[in-house]
C-alpha cells in the first residue's frame, strides 16, 4: 500500500511538470467567449478573471469582445469573431500568438524590452513596445495591418506544405453533351511557428517592410511580400486609434471628411517621411512592390482596403486623396468602414446590392470593385497569381509617369513657323513663313524615384519655305534656292516631381536654327543653321483628371547660350507653352493629342570681313521665331 501511494506521489508530479502554466488572465468580456484547452475536444466559455495557458485557443462569437494581460506586460483585445492560439509565452522573452481569424488588437510598453511575435496563414508580424491593430480573413487570406503608435515589422510566410484538389468540371458549363476537363488547385499551408530566433530571422529580412503609424500594409498567399505601406485616412486612422476596446457602435458617418482628415492629421500628429510613396501609388515588376492609393479606408470586418476613387480630390495640406461620400465614409464611433447605401462589401464577392440602387450607385460599384480587385485579388491561389496580382495594379491616374517603369513617347508634331527679323539688306523687317516637311518627337523617361525621373528628348524636323523666292533678292533666284531647312532639339534632363500632379523639368543639350547669312553689302542672302546649346525649365501640371483620361499644360523657359558659327554669333531665350490630352487605355499603352506653340527671339552679330579687309560688319540684328502646330502620338510603360 504504502508503494502504491509513493507511485501515485510521483506519477501525479510528474503530470504537474508537463502541465500548461498560466501565461495570461481574462480581464474583460462583452458577449459570449470560449476557450478550447490544450489536450481537450470541448471548447468551455470564458468568465472574467480567468486564467488562461499556452496551446489554449480563443474565440469569441459575434458582436463579442475579449481583454487579454499577459503575465509578460502585453494586453492584447481580441475583436468579434475572431479566433487565436497562445503559442507561447514567456516573461523574460515575450509571446508568440497565431491569429486564424478576425481582428486582435495590441498595446506594449514601449519602455519594455521583450517582444510580441504574432503570425497568421499569410503574414509574420513582430513587434516591441508599441500599439497596432492587425487582421486576418482566412476567406480570401490576406493579413492587414494598421499601426497606431511604434513601429511593426510584416513579412510574407511561406507556405510548410501544399495541398492538391482536382475536380472533374464540364468544359462547357450547363452543356451536357461537352467533354470534361480535369482541373488542379493547389492550396496552401502555414504551420504557426513557436521559435523566437525563426521569427527575428524572417522579420529582419529583405522581404519584410516596416509599418509606422498612420500607415497600413496587408499581404496575402499569392504575393512574394506586403504591399508598401500608405497612409490610410486620417480620419479613420484617429477614429480607430481611439477605440481601444474594438468596441461596436451606431453606423452614423463623419460628415464632413475632408475637415475631420485635415484635423487628425494635426492631432494625430502624422509626419509625412520621405520613405512614403507617392500618394496615387504605384506597381514596379522589377522589384514585387505594391502601393495602392493612399488616403483610403480599410474596412475591418474583412480586411479589405478601399482606395480613393479614380478622380478623388487631392488635399495639398495632407498630400493625401479624399475619397467622397460616394465610395462609402467612416463611423463616427468606431472607425468602421461604411459602404454606400444599398450596398454590402463581401470578402469573396466584393461589393454587392443588398437593396435597389440607382444609375450612379450602379456605376460607383463597378468602379469599387475594380478598385479593391487591384488591392485583393481574388484569384486562385497558384504561382501565376503572383504576376497577375502585380499586373492587375492601379492606373496612375494623377501623374504622367509610373514609378520603376521605362516610358517611351513617340508623336508626330506638324508646325508652321512663321520668321520675322530685320533684313540686312533692305534695312526693313520681313516676315516669311514655312510648313512642315516631316516633324517628329522620341522621349525616353525612366521615373527610378518617387520624386526623379530622368530621360533624353529628341525633336527632329525639315521646313520648306512656302515662298522659295522670298529668300533672294537677286535676279539669279531659283525657286528651290535655300527653301528647304532642317531644325531640331536633343537634351537630357531631369525632373523633379513636388506632388502627384506638378514636376519640374531640368534640360541641357543644343538647338538648331536657321538665320540669314547674307551682309548688309552684298545683294544676297541666304539661311543656314546654327546650333546653340541650351539650357531649358519646364513646369508641367495636371490640370483634370477623370479614370483614364487626363489634361495636362506644360510651360517652358530656355536660355540659348552665345555661339559662334559661319562669321556670325548668335544667343537668345526661347519660351513655350503646350497643353496635351491623355487617354490610358492601360497600364502600359496610351495616345496623347497636344497643341504647342513656342516663340524664339535670337540675337544675330554679324563677324563678316571680306577678303581683302575693305570691308567689315559688325551689325546687330533681332530675329522672332513663331512656331505653331498640332500634333499626336503614342506612350508606352515598360
Amino acid at each position: 500500500m504504502k508503494s502504491l501511494v509513493i507511485f501515485g506521489v510521483m506519477l501525479f508530479s510528474c503530470l504537474s511538470a508537463f502541465a500548461k502554466q498560466d501565461v495570461a488572465k481574462v480581464i474583460f468580456i462583452k458577449g459570449l467567449a470560449t476557450e478550447l484547452k490544450p489536450g481537450q475536444s470541448k471548447a468551455t466559455p470564458i468568465v472574467q478573471n480567468q486564467a488562461l495557458q499556452e496551446d489554449s485557443s480563443v474565440l469569441t462569437h459575434e458582436k463579442s469582445v475579449l481583454k487579454i494581460h499577459f503575465f509578460d506586460g502585453s494586453q492584447t483585445t481580441l475583436g468579434p469573431n475572431s479566433k487565436f492560439i497562445i503559442k507561447k509565452s514567456d516573461p523574460a522573452q515575450g509571446s508568440i500568438l497565431g491569429l486564424l481569424k478576425g481582428t486582435i488588437r495590441t498595446q506594449l510598453n514601449k519602455n519594455d524590452n521583450k517582444k510580441l511575435y504574432i503570425q497568421t496563414r499569410t503574414a509574420a508580424l513582430g513587434v516591441r513596445g508599441t500599439d497596432f491593430q492587425a487582421i486576418y480573413n482566412p476567406e480570401i487570406r490576406i493579413t492587414s495591418l494598421v499601426t497606431y503608435s511604434g513601429k511593426v515589422a510584416m513579412a510574407k510566410v511561406k507556405p510548410t506544405h501544399s495541398i492538391q484538389t482536382t475536380q472533374f468540371i464540364p468544359h462547357i458549363p450547363g452543356d451536357e453533351n461537352t467533354y470534361f476537363d480535369w482541373v488542379s488547385n493547389v492550396t496552401s499551408k502555414s504551420k504557426i511557428s513557436d521559435d523566437f530566433a525563426e521569427f527575428d530571422n524572417l522579420l529582419d529580412s529583405k522581404e519584410a517592410v516596416e509599418i509606422n503609424p498612420g500607415r497600413f500594409s496587408t499581404t496575402a498567399t499569392h504575393v512574394s511580400k506586403p504591399s508598401v505601406p500608405v497612409r490610410i485616412s486620417p480620419a479613420q486612422f484617429k477614429v480607430m486609434k481611439e477605440n481601444t476596446s474594438l468596441q461596436d457602435g451606431n453606423q452614423k458617418k463623419i460628415e464632413n471628411l475632408e475637415q475631420e482628415t485635415q484635423l487628425a492629421q494635426k492631432t494625430e500628429n502624422i509626419k509625412i517621411e520621405k520613405y512614403d510613396p507617392p500618394a496615387e501609388g504605384y506597381t514596379n515588376l522589377a522589384k514585387n512592390e505594391f502601393a495602392p492609393k493612399a488616403g483610403g479606408f480599410l474596412d475591418v470586418n474583412s480586411g479589405i482596403y478601399i482606395p480613393p476613387e479614380t478622380d478623388a480630390k487631392f488635399d495639398a495640406k495632407t498630400k493625401l486623396f479624399i475619397p467622397s461620400n460616394e465610395i462609402g465614409g467612416i463611423a463616427k464611433e468606431t472607425g468602421e468602414y461604411v459602404a454606400p447605401e444599398g450596398l454590402k462589401l463581401d470578402a469573396k464577392k466584393g461589393f454587392v446590392e443588398i437593396a435597389k440602387i440607382d444609375e450612379q450607385t450602379a456605376k460607383t460599384k463597378d468602379e469599387l470593385n475594380k478598385n479593391i480587385d487591384q488591392t485583393t485579388t481574388k484569384a486562385p491561389i497558384k504561382e501565376v497569381a503572383t504576376v497577375r496580382f502585380w499586373l492587375n495594379g492601379p492606373l496612375n491616374p494623377d501623374n504622367k509617369y509610373k514609378i520603376g517603369h521605362h516610358h517611351i513617347q513617340f508623336g508626330i508634331i506638324p508646325g508652321n513657323t512663321a520668321y520675322r527679323y530685320a533684313n540686312p539688306y533692305t534695312h526693313k523687317s520681313e516676315t516669311y513663313y514655312a510648313e512642315p516637311k516631316g516633324d517628329f518627337r522620341l522621349e525616353y523617361t525612366w521615373r527610378f524615384h518617387k520624386n526623379i525621373a530622368a530621360g533624353i528628348s529628341i525633336n527632329e524636323g525639315d521646313r520648306k519655305f512656302k515662298l522659295a523666292k522670298q529668300m533672294c533678292t537677286g535676279p539669279d533666284c531659283k525657286d528651290d534656292d535655300n527653301s528647304k531647312y532642317h531644325w531640331g532639339r536633343r537634351f537630357l534632363f531631369a525632373s523633379v516631381f513636388f506632388n502627384p500632379k506638378t514636376y519640374l523639368r531640368l534640360g541641357l543639350g543644343e538647338t538648331e536654327t536657321p538665320y540669314a547669312t547674307g551682309n548688309s553689302f552684298g545683294p544676297y542672302y541666304n539661311f543656314t543653321n546654327i546650333m546653340n546649346p541650351m539650357l531649358s525649365t519646364t513646369i508641367n501640371y495636371v490640370v483634370f483628371s477623370k479614370e483614364k483620361f487626363k489634361i495636362m499644360n506644360e510651360i517652358n523657359l530656355s536660355y540659348l547660350f552665345e555661339k559662334s558659327e559661319h562669321s556670325h554669333t548668335s544667343k537668345g531665350h526661347e519660351l513655350g507653352y503646350l497643353a496635351e490630352a491623355l487617354f490610358e487605355f492601360n497600364t502600359w499603352f496610351g495616345v496623347y493629342s497636344n497643341i504647342e506653340y513656342t516663340y524664339r527671339n535670337l540675337k544675330i552679330t554679324n563677324n563678316y570681313t571680306s577678303y581683302d579687309n575693305l570691308y567689315v560688319d559688325h551689325s546687330e540684328h533681332q530675329f522672332h521665331i513663331h512656331n505653331y502646330g498640332i500634333g499626336f502620338g503614342v506612350l508606352f510603360s515598360i
